[in-house]
């Protein structure tokens, strides 16, 4: 599952059955990281 803070006190909730593909997840990862900042995104 991915978890997006927005807040402190709210996110958003990915499974990650939601992406069509690995593709679509490997897709979904490299967008984040282009445009957040590295030391606030974590994968696990």
């Amino acid at each position: 599952m991915f978890q997006l803070y927005i807040s402190k006190n709210k996110a958003i909730l990915l499974n990650k059955g939601f992406f069509s593909s690995l593709n679509d997840k490997t897709q979904f990862k490299k967008i984040m990281t282009e445009h957040i900042n590295p030391d606030k995104i974590k994968f696990l």
